[in-house]
């Protein structure tokens, strides 16, 4: 021990033979807790004399399990780090590696990947395969440094680690079903959730995907809509995976923001294809960020500030212009319409064509088109009710056929009567005095509202076959247009058929040899008559427009229906044309919003609605039995009312139409006589008014009758369907009807104004009544009172959520809208995109030309080429669902091992003024400058200024005590060697000199 015998350290024995050790006025009781207060405190001189001395294991820890690099680390002990890693294992450099990239230690991480024997033997543990390995470390055993770093931003040792080759392995999605995800799902599907997880979490850096790849922003967006897609499948980590898909999206609007001038902002807006691929169309990768709902992406001002200039291209004098003159031209513009349409199709490249092409006038002509199909379908309502007020009637249509009509059908009792008896009904509208005709041709508006519909329909055709299915379904208002158009086709599928069948009627019976038939119809056989019958009976129903003599099914009748609800999805499709409007769009984005609570509101309350709408009608079901058991025995002979009578000595009440036997009144003794319901009740009706004729005077007398003393068995017991409408209605504060409680259990009689107890009829159970109105009242609670609110709280809630975003919601919503007319490559509104264009027609030709050569190139080489299109491309390069192709695989795996952004950190002059800017150049200046906010190791961005300035006083103080502690040892080192200089010479002076007798001499000669 006698090398620690030094300044400021002392040993202490007591008698109990146990040692202490004082340092610095510090007593320790071991020389581990010595050594690890020298490491936690960066006395590496203390360390290393303790570790070569042998006294202590460098590999020690504390009472809570931390060892001594770890203390070291964590307090950032540099020299102390050297010290030690010189004599720990190599096994524990991957922990101590980690600790110090969890912390940010920057000098350390260095030092640690530069040491010999990390570099040795860092393939030994840090990739390990055993999922079971490390399991008693501070790290789990998947987290490599480049997934640690990568997760903190660590961007020198990302840097480093990528520069060494290290890569972030993508993991397999969650669904995948190679023997490796099923082996280790079956082994511990938790490990591997959170595996997968925890390589997401470094795949999401924005270090990460600045430095390794070639295009951050297409990577991003790539990653952003896989981890929105797992967030779905993997629930359970659903809002971890949304936390890093929001990371990447606020990640690439800040690399936007590093955009300087218009034509950087342009490349990067315009690129297309491949990374390595110099490819550019008009807003592509814009177009890219609005399918991928890049929203911090769309609503950043550098995209809007470009899309509107590209909405007000050739026309930007608009903006500068009040907007009343805004609104005059734009009338004008619809007015000239149909001549620049001409001049489009003439002259598709003059100035005056190319105005169709422009999205914002192709914006305002689409709207007037709609706008006039809105009227179209208001003039055609109109229209129709007042064509119907002036319906032909057969005798002012032809009257030679009215004749025959009237002489051979309706005169002829043999034919009427057959075909009275042939439908089995008495009533004789059938055969009428005349009839009204139906209509036999379309009007002028539902022509004219058929040519939009087609437009319409070819427009949806044209998107679907641009687009493709996947993408065209992924468009909410795309639902719409496609429910209108079907709608609306079905309305001209059955009105034309319908004219198509009152057209083949008429013919029919205008013609001479079906009426020289019905002539001789007495004549006939029984085989001939009935088919006669049935062929006029035809006839008669689709020439007749009296509508109570139309089927339920009438082509007719269903025609005007999905007209009705064509009309209704036709006027609310107006709604995804509001987000134009800074005005009214951010209230559509919340309704849109609030659509989505509501169906959610309205799950929870169908659960409550069919439980005890079943429970309600299982209750009282039983007793609607019951009563039609009752009304079976008391089957009423006339539609009079029955007359109570009383039993005298049994006080029960017998009506005077009641089906009893007679034995049954000899058994009670009843002398009284019943009155016959045939005979004479004049006598009856003398004197005081009774109840039946109170009720008669009553305008709710029919109501009551029919729903019986017992209101909750009528609305309750007598069907399910009943049962539901009743529950149904409730929830509108509808409950019965006019003229009873709206509690609907309390006793009506036909008294009609109150209910009367004492013509209380017995038979009903007061429990199960009560037990009903109990549950009626526990479903009007919870429906009023909890769920009521909870719908309130729901929306308040979204609309707080949105509120917060609203313009964000709201630009991302308009920029759709732009975006859906600034790639539509079909300039003509409706109904003029109907005419093929010759641009189109020119396209075709040269479609079928190059269909023509591939097959020749095929048939020679005998190799399949297929034509290379721009829509094909970009749905394989930019595939909607998140799965990049073998080639996508093939070259994001060239691009990592190739890591092009390793220049970044180099002064390096991208520019020159000769070369062109390209996307790799463009792209390199914005990853230079957002780097910068990571260039200095010590800056976080969850970092304030205290902190920063409390982290540069600690490294300041360390620094000084590292160098207080050399000098201190320096001068310890001085005073030895001058302690021994001055000993020797002392020595020296003894052995050679007597002090003895030289002070003897000099006494003497003093005396």
């Amino acid at each position: 021990m006698a090398h620690l015998r030094r300044q400021g350290l002392q040993l202490n024995k007591s008698e109990s033979a146990s040692t202490s050790y004082t340092y610095y006025n510090q007593t320790f009781d071991d020389i581990t807790d010595l050594f690890l207060f020298a490491c936690s405190h960066g006395d590496y001189v203390l360390a290393y004399d303790l570790l070569q001395g042998g006294d202590v294991k460098a590999d020690v820890s504390d009472k809570m399990g931390t060892s001594a690099l770890h203390l070291a680390i964590e307090n950032e002990h540099f020299e102390v780090v050297k010290v030690l890693l010189h004599t720990i294992p190599y096994e524990q450099f991957r922990d101590a590696l980690l600790l110090a990239i969890y912390l940010g230690h920057t000098n350390i991480i260095d030092f640690i990947l530069n040491h010999q024997t990390y570099r040795t033997f860092c393939g030994a543990f840090l990739d390990p395969t055993d999922p079971q390995a490390y399991d008693d470390s501070q790290f789990s055993s998947d987290i490599t440094p480049i997934i640690l770093a990568a997760q903190y931003n660590r961007l020198p040792t990302v840097h480093y680690l990528l520069t060494h080759g290290e890569r972030i392995k993508k993991p397999h999605l969650s669904m995948c079903s190679c023997d490796e995800c099923i082996e280790s799902a079956a082994s511990d599907s938790f490990r591997q959730a959170q595996v997968r997880l925890s390589a997401y979490k470094g795949l999401s850096s924005e270090v990460y995907i600045a430095l390794a790849y070639r295009d951050p922003i297409l990577q991003a967006f790539e990653l952003s809509h896989e981890l929105r897609t797992s967030a779905k499948t993997e629930y359970y980590f659903g809002e971890e995976y949304k936390k890093l898909a929001n990371q990447l999206s606020v990640f690439v609007a800040r690399l936007l923001h590093n955009v300087r001038g218009h034509e950087e902002l342009e490349i990067v807006l315009n690129k297309t294809g491949l990374p390595h691929e110099e490819k550019y169309e008009t807003l592509a990768r814009f177009g890219l960020a609005v399918q991928y709902r890049e929203k911090p992406f769309v609503s950043h001002s550098n995209c809007q500030q470009k899309l509107n200039a590209i909405w007000y291209e050739n026309i930007s004098f608009l903006t500068n212009v009040d907007a009343f003159k805004r609104a005059m031209f734009y009338v004008g513009y619809i007015i000239c319409f149909p001549f620049i349409a001409l001049a489009y199709y003439i002259l598709p490249k003059s100035k005056i064509g190319s105005l169709c092409q422009q999205p914002n006038l192709k914006f305002k002509a689409y709207i007037a088109s709609y706008f006039i199909f809105i009227a179209l379908i208001i003039a055609s309502s109109n229209f129709s009710i007042i064509d119907l007020t002036t319906t032909k009637f057969l005798s002012d249509y032809n009257p030679t056929i009215y004749k025959n009509y009237i002489q051979l059908i309706f005169k002829n009792n043999d034919v009427r009567n057959d075909l009275i008896n042939y439908i089995n009904t008495t009533n004789d509208t059938v055969v009428n005095c005349d009839i009204s005709l139906r209509f036999i041709e379309p009007n002028v508006f539902q022509i004219a509202m058929f040519i939009w519909i087609i437009g319409f329909a070819w427009n949806e055709f044209n998107q679907i076959a641009s687009l493709g299915i996947d993408v065209y379904l992924k468009v909410p208002s795309n639902y719409v247009d496609c429910s209108m158009n079907i709608l609306y086709l079905f309305y001209f599928l059955f009105l034309f058929s319908s004219m198509v069948y009152t057209r083949l009627a008429m013919n029919e019976f205008q013609s001479s040899t079906y009426w020289i038939n019905i002539a001789r119809y007495k004549k006939m056989s029984d085989i001939e008559k009935q088919y006669y019958i049935s062929k006029t009976l035809h006839l008669l129903y689709w020439i007749n427009a009296d509508r109570f003599y139309w089927k339920n099914g009438d082509l007719q009748n269903l025609a005007e229906g999905f007209f009705a609800m064509g009309n209704v999805v036709s006027v609310c499709r107006i709604c995804f044309l509001l987000p134009i409007s800074a005005f009214v769009g951010p209230l559509q984005v919340m309704l849109d919003r609030m659509m989505v609570d509501i169906s959610k509101w309205i799950s929870i309350i169908l659960i409550f609605f069919i439980a005890f709408s079943c429970s309600l009608f299982f209750i009282f079901s039983f007793y609607a039995i019951v009563l039609q058991q009752r009304a079976f025995i008391d089957a009423s002979n006339t539609n009079s009312s029955s007359t109570i009578i009383s039993v005298i000595d049994g006080n029960i009440t017998i009506p005077d139409n009641a089906k009893c036997s007679d034995y049954f009144y000899e058994l009670l003794n009843q002398t009284i006589q019943l009155p016959n319901n045939t005979g004479d009740n004049s006598n009856s009706n003398n004197g005081t008014t009774g109840a039946t004729d109170i009720c008669e005077q009553s305008s709710d007398y029919n109501i009551l009758k029919k729903i019986g003393s017992y209101p909750a068995i009528y609305y309750f017991g007598e069907s399910f369907p009943r049962t539901l409408l009743t529950t149904f209605f409730t929830l509108f504060m509808n409950v019965g009807k006019s003229g009873l409680p709206d509690r609907g259990y309390e006793l009506v009689t036909l008294s009609c104004f109150k209910p009367d107890l004492n013509s209380y009829l017995s038979g009903f159970d007061s429990i199960m009544s009560n037990l009903g109105f109990i549950l009626y009242s526990l479903f009007i609670f919870i429906c009023f009172t909890v769920l009521i609110n909870t719908l309130i709280a729901m929306l308040e809630q979204t609309i707080e959520d949105i509120d917060d975003r609203a313009d964000i919601e709201w630009k991302f919503a308009r920029s759709k809208l732009y975006m859906k007319y600034i790639q539509d490559d079909k300039f003509l509104p409706v109904p003029f995109n109907i005419c093929p264009s010759p641009t189109s027609i020119i396209n075709l030709m040269k479609r079928i030309k190059q269909m023509i050569s591939t097959r020749r190139i095929t048939k020679n080489n005998n190799v399949i080429k297929i034509p290379t299109q721009n829509r094909l491309e970009n749905l394989l390069y930019f595939n909607i669902e998140g799965h990049p192709s073998s080639n996508d695989k093939m070259n994001t795996e060239s691009e990592l091992d190739d890591f092009k952004n390793e220049k970044i950190f180099k002064r390096k002059n991208s520019d020159t003024a000769n070369d062109s800017l390209t996307y790799k150049i463009v792209i390199e200046r914005i990853v230079k400058r957002f780097l910068l906010y990571y260039r200095n190791s010590r800056i976080d961005l969850d970092e304030g200024q205290d902190a920063l300035q409390l982290k540069e006083m600690k490294h300041d103080v360390t620094s000084f005590s590292f160098e207080l502690f050399h000098e201190i040892e320096g001068l310890d080192e001085l005073q030895d060697t001058i302690e021994n200089s001055m000993n020797k010479l002392n020595n020296n002076f003894k052995n050679t000199f007597n002090l003895e007798q030289i002070k003897l001499h000099l006494s003497n000669k003093k005396e």
